[in-house]
C-alpha cells in the first residue's frame, strides 16, 4: 500500500524529465538550421540584415530631413548675399545717375557757354561780360524778372542791353552791389521797338507773359498793312529804339495778319531766347544814350 507522499515523487520525475525533452528538442533545432545554413547560406537572413532592413531606411529619412534643413539654410544665406548685392548695387546705381546728372550739366553748361561766345563773337562792335542766372520766379511772373551775379562792382551799370541764346533778353533795371536784376523783354511793361531785317521796316515787341507763358509768343503790332512779313522772318531791334542797341536778334515772325482797317497788321512772335532754359548772358556794357 502506497504513502500519500509517493505522489510527490511522481510529480518530481516529471519535472526532471521535461527540461531534457526541452534541451533535446531545442539541439534538434539547432542542428537543422545549422544543416539548413550548410546547404541554403545566401538564402539565411542574419540579425544584422534585418536590423538594416529596417535602420537603414529610417537613416536614410533622417538624412533626406537633415539635407531638407540645410538647403533652406543655404538657400537664406544665398538670399541674405543676394539682397546685401542688390542694395550695393542700387547704391551705386544712385551714385552713376548722380554723376550722369553732373555730367549732363557740365555738357549743358558747356554747349551754352559755347553759344555766348558765339553770340559775343556776333555782336564783336559790343563790349560784354558773362554773368550767370542765380534766381528766377517762374510760379508768379514766369520770367519777366533775372537775377544775375554781376552788380556795380563788376561794371554793371542801369539799362545795360543783355542778351543771350542768339538773341535779346531785355536790360539791367536795378543794381546792386554784386548781383543786378534784368527786366526781361516778355514783361507785359516791356515794348521793344523792332525792325524786320531784310527790309528796316518798323514794328513794336510786346511783352505778353500770359501769352508766353500759355504759347510761347510775344505780340507783333503797329506795323504796315503792306509789310512783306512770313514766317521765321526775323526782326531785330531797331535804330529808333530808346534803350536796346539795334541790330540785336528779337525773334522770328510766327503769324501776321491784316487788321479790320485794312491799314495795319498785327502778329505774334516767337522770341530767340529760351527764357525757360536761361542759365547764362551777356550783359553789353555799351549803353545807348536814352532821350531825355
Amino acid at each position: 500500500m502506497k504513502r500519500p507522499n509517493d505522489n510527490r515523487s511522481d510529480l518530481s520525475i516529471g519535472f526532471f524529465i521535461a527540461p531534457r525533452i526541452l534541451l533535446f528538442i531545442l539541439t534538434v533545432c539547432c542542428v537543422c538550421s545549422m544543416g539548413f545554413y550548410y546547404f541554403k547560406k545566401e538564402n539565411i537572413v542574419s540579425v544584422g540584415q534585418a536590423a538594416g532592413l529596417v535602420l537603414v531606411p529610417f537613416q536614410k529619412g533622417i538624412n533626406t530631413v537633415g539635407d531638407f534643413f540645410f538647403d533652406l539654410e543655404q538657400d537664406k544665406l544665398k538670399m541674405d548675399e543676394a539682397l546685401e548685392k542688390i542694395q550695393l548695387l542700387e547704391a551705386e546705381k544712385e551714385d552713376l545717375l548722380n554723376t550722369i546728372q553732373e555730367n549732363e550739366k557740365l555738357v549743358f553748361d558747356y554747349q551754352e557757354l559755347c553759344q555766348l561766345l558765339e553770340l559775343k563773337d556776333s555782336y564783336s562792335d559790343y563790349e560784354t561780360t558773362g554773368a550767370t542766372v542765380v534766381f528766377s520766379d517762374p510760379s508768379s511772373n514766369w520770367f519777366s524778372h533775372i537775377t544775375i551775379d554781376k552788380g556795380s562792382e563788376d561794371g554793371i551799370e542801369e539799362n545795360m542791353n543783355v542778351i543771350a541764346d542768339g538773341g535779346l533778353v531785355g536790360y539791367v533795371s536795378e543794381v546792386s552791389r554784386n548781383h543786378s536784376i534784368v527786366s526781361t523783354i516778355i514783361n507785359d511793361n516791356t515794348n521793344v521797338s523792332g525792325m524786320q531785317l531784310s527790309t528796316r521796316d518798323n514794328c513794336m515787341v510786346i511783352g505778353d507773359f500770359p501769352l508766353m507763358k500759355e504759347d510761347g509768343l510775344l505780340r507783333l503790332d503797329y506795323m504796315s498793312s503792306d509789310f512783306d512779313m512770313t514766317k521765321d522772318t526775323t526782326i531785330v531791334t531797331s535804330d529808333i529804339s530808346d534803350r536796346y542797341l539795334p541790330g540785336i536778334v528779337i525773334g522770328y515772325v510766327e503769324e501776321v495778319t491784316v487788321n479790320a482797317n485794312k491799314l495795319t497788321s498785327s502778329g505774334y512772335l516767337r522770341p530767340a531766347v529760351d527764357f525757360r532754359h536761361l542759365n547764362h548772358v551777356l550783359v553789353i556794357t555799351t549803353k545807348k544814350e536814352i532821350d531825355s
